[in-house]
């Protein structure tokens, strides 16, 4: 029987400084039937040249090449162009961390729409070659025992309220799509908007899926400190994006019927006004302190409360607090909170 091919989806904007060392990881991965796609969205730099050099080298590289929109768009192209059994997704300043990953999801991933695995964000050195016999057969043995250990999560209402909450379903680098999945759902990434883009793709997958296996293995490095990271610094955008994403978040939890994922959203809500708060000190925020203030104001205006019922706990604690305290205080709040960071 053929192997399945795995389609690895990677946009890239300006990323000349990363870009070979994530292709190397992807490229080194024990599991060789591979379909890796690299969008450049519109690079100033060297990016184009060296994706140009690598796929010279391995012809498993295909290099789409479009003007700057985004990484969205870059996303939604290498879907066009995906043709893989399963779909995974890596940032060009990101890499995968272990050379079994593929192979591993691959191997569990029968009779799943969507397999999961760990993330790391320590510095590491480019991924091992891990050719021969030998080094082929500890890979093998490792993947054996990783399948042994697999667990699955069925996708219920309590379970994917709780990755809601813990905000493991706003990242895509931590998991593998069965490409039927998003063909059915008809999921693609919402264009337009620079936070919360992730999360909406995952809220347009989940209906179709029925349980996510989850793999013990820190398979993914992300590079937490990388200067694309939107959350690094301040975006003037951030509230109104984000805001876009949790109505969207509410509206489709209302669809659901359930309480726990209703109040999931409005948990986030309360959660995005205090990290837009938070991000009015960042040292790139180019407003006057006084403007400070008043956007934390404006934020806290447009949403004066939060929904509790659904939550327990720390949360329901977080959400009554929210509240009762007003814009000054919270603003201030979130100073030293992103101070202890």
């Amino acid at each position: 029987m053929t192997a399945p091919l795995v389609s690895v989806i990677i946009p890239v904007y300006d990323g000349e400084r990363s870009i070979r060392g994530c292709l190397h990881s992807v490229a080194s991965q024990s599991y060789r039937r591979l379909e890796i796609i690299v969008v450049n969205d519109g690079s100033a730099d060297a990016t184009e040249d060296i994706v140009r050099e690598l796929r010279d080298e391995d012809p498993r590289i295909e290099l789409i090449v479009q003007d700057n929109r985004g990484v969205s768009a870059a996303r939604n192209r290498g879907l066009a162009a995906a043709s893989g059994e399963w779909v995974m997704f890596v940032d060009a300043d990101d890499a995968f961390a272990d050379p079994s990953l593929v192979e591993a999801v691959v191997s569990v991933g029968a009779g799943a729409e969507l397999v999961t695995f760990g993330v790391c964000s320590e510095e590491v050195s480019d991924v091992a070659d891990h050719g021969g016999a030998g080094g082929r057969r500890r890979v093998a043995d490792a993947v054996s025992l990783l399948a042994q250990h697999a667990q699955d999560i069925e996708l219920e209402s309590r379970a994917v309220a709780e990755m809601i909450l813990d905000e493991r379903a706003n990242a895509l680098w931590d998991k593998a799509y069965r490409h039927s999945l998003i063909i059915e759902q008809r999921a693609r990434f919402c264009e337009g908007i620079r936070m919360g883009e992730d999360l909406l793709f995952n809220l347009a997958c989940l209906p179709g899926a029925r349980r996510m296996r989850v793999l013990p293995i820190d398979g993914y490095l992300y590079r937490r400190g990388s200067a694309a990271s939107a959350t690094q610094r301040y975006l003037p955008d951030k509230f109104s994006d984000l805001m876009y994403v949790n109505e969207q978040l509410r509206a489709w939890a209302r669809t659901t019927g359930s309480r726990r994922l209703i109040g999931a959203g409005e948990y986030i809500r309360a959660k995005n006004v205090f990290s837009c708060m938070r991000g009015l000190h960042h040292r790139d925020c180019e407003l006057p302190a006084g403007q400070r203030l008043s956007a934390a104001r404006e934020f806290r205006a447009k949403v004066p409360v939060v929904g509790t019922r659904g939550l327990k706990g720390r949360r329901r604690m977080l959400c009554l607090a929210y509240n009762l305290i007003g814009s000054r205080p919270m603003f201030h709040i979130a100073r030293l909170t992103g101070a202890l960071r």
